[in-house]
């Protein structure tokens, strides 16, 4: 049936059904349908049971508010001037679609549907809110500037293939269903939903917005964060440009799993999840809790800030800041966890057994144990434990370390001071510098400040075959000297007193110099057979009862005021 006003078709009794037919199209002119406000148009298409029928509204000027409309198993087709209310009922078929010059519902009183499809045939110039009581498929849905509400009772999925389906200012999905492969064109995007993907054109903000199973986001430009709270779930977001923090310091994302892969920066982003990978530029990352850091990749910088235990798998960046109030500890075996140009680690706990492969490293930190590959720069660092690296291959330029409790150094390569006559290493129980090269050269030892023993064990000879060359600075410095195969420089205290155990060694000049306070010589075992040299500028002593070995070559003493004596 076709109804063709030339002003308007207007309701004219109450509540009781309008029309009852088959297929149905309804055309008012310049009054518009039902302008009165206290009435609207009820439908039906439903011809005694019969599928398939039609409905077709059309308003060309005013509003187009509604009651129900029933087309059992048909097709509805809206179109107004204005805006499109309803007062009452659901529109139930299997496929709407809409134009309207105006909101289509309201915050107030959604658009009641009970459809298998949905679209707009043009792009709303306005709010678009639609209740839906089952699953949809949705087509193309557009408004020319406003929000895009839909509250679904099933399940949501794409149904014009790579096409964007929803365009506008916002879209909000809630109901907790799933939302399949859904394209989107918002600046903003909130989500109650169940698993979801989505594809989003242009810059977006995901605002506070909760995902009861996997979530896949990808975005074409930048992306800013509210909360995402996706707790035990799975997280993906692929963005071609940068991800920005929208929320200050709260929480941007919580979940179990979430991988991260951006173009450009990533900044400031606030987590609270278990594991955590992460490809980008630049970028920095706070996580609350337990965490395991998986293989990730790097252009910049990448600053981590974890409140709890982390656990490194492989890192790749330029510079790498690592903090952690828990233990950091070795998630991939022998594998390299962290390669960069430069290292920080702090929080002061412990770093347990990672693998490194860094030009420069700084700690501060509890107990620390690292084994790194390349020649490297231990700067400026302060431990509440104890220091145990291996520096595989290269040198080891030593800053100003300090450490609670032992420290150990043991270098492919030389041992070498980076400060100058700044003191390189502060120790309260001891420590042990083990080189394949020197310690020190003869023209910049090697300042210590050791409470316990120091055991040094040298290998390489720097012009005038010297091993280490060691300046303890304080008071009773104990030096223990393992198996020197060249020669050997102390440095002492202008003032106080120095020892030193020899354990060993077949080097041809044995140099103790420059030992302010008094001097006492243990040699343990061996006999040096090769001139040994001693300069001191007090008094030696050479214990006959603790000495097991024996100079069966000149020994050599050298006072400042006089020439070698034998």
């Amino acid at each position: 049936m076709n109804l063709n006003a030339v002003s308007t078709i207007t309701d004219t009794n109450a509540a009781t059904l309008n029309i009852t037919g088959g297929s149905v199209v309804l055309v008012a002119g310049t009054g518009g349908i039902d302008t009165d406000v206290n009435a609207t148009v009820s439908v039906s298409a439903d011809a005694d049971g019969a599928a398939g029928n039609t409905v077709d509204l059309t308003s060309t000027a005013g509003g187009l508010p509604l009651a129900a409309i029933d087309t059992d198993a048909g097709t509805i087709s809206l179109s107004s001037a204005g805006g499109i209310t309803r007062s009452s009922g659901t529109i139930t078929g299997t496929s709407l679609s809409i134009a309207a010059g105006g909101d289509v519902g309201s915050a107030l009183g959604s658009l009641s549907t009970d459809v298998d499809t949905f679209s707009t045939t043009t792009a709303i110039a306005g709010d678009l809110y639609v209740s839906e009581a089952s699953a949809l498929t949705i087509g193309t849905v557009a408004s020319t500037a406003g929000a895009v509400v839909l509250d679904l009772g099933g399940a949501l999925t794409d149904g014009n293939a790579a096409a964007v389906n929803v365009t506008g200012q916002s879209l909000t999905i809630t109901g907790g269903n799933a939302v399949t492969d859904i394209e989107t064109a918002v600046s903003a995007l909130t989500l109650q939903t169940a698993a979801t993907s989505i594809t989003n054109t242009g810059d977006v903000t995901l605002m506070d917005s909760t995902v009861t199973g996997q979530f896949d986001l990808t975005i074409g430009s930048v992306l800013t964060m509210e909360h995402l709270n996706a707790a035990s779930q799975t997280v993906n977001i692929g963005v071609t440009g940068s991800i920005a923090d929208g929320n200050a310091a709260t929480v941007n994302i919580t979940a179990d799993t979430v991988t991260i892969t951006a173009t450009g920066d990533v900044d400031d982003i606030e987590t609270v999840v278990a594991n955590l990978t992460i490809d980008a530029d630049d970028a920095s990352i706070n996580n609350t809790g337990t965490l395991e850091l998986e293989d990730s990749d790097l252009g910049g910088q990448f600053d981590l800030s974890n409140d709890g235990v982390t656990m490194l798998n492989a890192v790749t960046a330029d510079a790498v800041n690592l903090t952690s109030t828990g233990a950091l500890t070795d998630g991939n075996g022998a594998e390299a966890n962290v390669t960069a140009d430069t290292l920080t680690i702090s929080g002061n706990a412990a770093v347990d057994g990672i693998e490194t492969a860094v030009g420069s490293l700084t700690l501060n930190t509890g107990d620390a144990s690292i084994s790194n590959s390349t020649a490297l720069t231990l700067r400026d660092s302060t431990l509440s434990g104890s220091l145990d690296l291996a520096n595989l291959n290269g040198d080891v330029v030593v800053g100003d370390v300090s450490v609670s409790g032992t420290l150990a150094i043991n270098s492919g390569g030389d041992i070498l001071d980076g400060n100058a006559g700044t003191v390189n290493i502060t120790s309260v129980l001891g420590s042990s510098l083990q080189s394949s090269g020197t310690i020190g050269s003869l023209a910049d030892a090697i300042e210590v400040n050791v409470g316990g023993t120091l055991s040094v064990l040298a290998g390489g000879t720097d012009g005038f075959l010297v091993s280490a060359n060691i300046d303890g600075v304080t008071a009773n410095n104990e030096v223990l000297v393992q198996e020197p195969t060249v020669g050997l420089v102390l440095l002492g205290s202008p003032t106080e007193a120095f020892s030193a155990h020899i354990v060993g060694g077949t080097g041809a000049h044995q140099v103790l110099g420059a030992i302010g306070g008094d001097l006492t010589l243990f040699n343990h075992h061996g006999d040096w057979t090769t001139l040994f040299q001693l300069r001191v500028h007090r008094s030696i002593y050479i214990p006959p009862i603790v000495s097991c070995g024996r100079f069966s070559t000149d020994l050599q003493v050298k006072h400042p005021s006089s020439k070698w004596k034998t």
